[in-house]
C-alpha cells in the first residue's frame, strides 16, 4: 500500500557507472519507457537526495533521460541527462507532504 508503480519496472541496483565512470551504490534505475513511481510518505520523510545520470553504457546515446519528482501533485524537481551531460546531484525537500511521486522517462533527440 506504501508503494506502486506504471509503465516500466523499477529495480536497485549497487555498482552502476554513470557516463564519467563514477560508480554509485545504491541507486534506483527505470526499466522502460514512462514509468511513474508513487511512494506514500505520509509525513515521515522529509527530503531525497542523490545523483541522477546517464549510464555508462549509454553513454553516447542520443536518448535524453528525463526525472521529475511531485510531492502531493506539485511539481518539486525536474532534470534531464544525455550523452555529454554530466551528473546531476540533487535534493528535494518533501517536509509535510504526504504522498511522493517520481516520473522518469526518455525521449529520442
Amino acid at each position: 500500500d506504501y508503494f506502486s508503480t506504471k509503465g516500466g519496472k523499477i529495480r536497485a541496483k549497487d555498482g552502476l557507472q554513470d557516463n564519467l565512470g563514477n560508480t554509485y551504490e545504491h541507486t534506483v534505475t527505470s526499466v522502460g519507457y514512462a514509468s511513474e513511481t508513487v511512494y506514500k510518505l505520509n509525513g515521515q520523510y522529509s527530503a531525497i537526495s542523490g545523483t541522477f545520470f546517464q549510464e555508462y553504457s549509454y553513454r553516447s546515446s542520443s536518448q535524453i533521460n528525463m526525472l521529475e519528482i511531485y510531492g502531493d501533485g506539485e511539481l518539486l524537481y525536474s532534470a534531464e541527462v544525455g550523452a555529454g551531460i554530466d551528473p546531476i546531484p540533487f535534493n528535494v525537500d518533501f517536509y509535510n507532504r504526504k504522498k511522493k511521486k517520481s516520473h522518469p522517462g526518455q525521449e529520442d533527440r
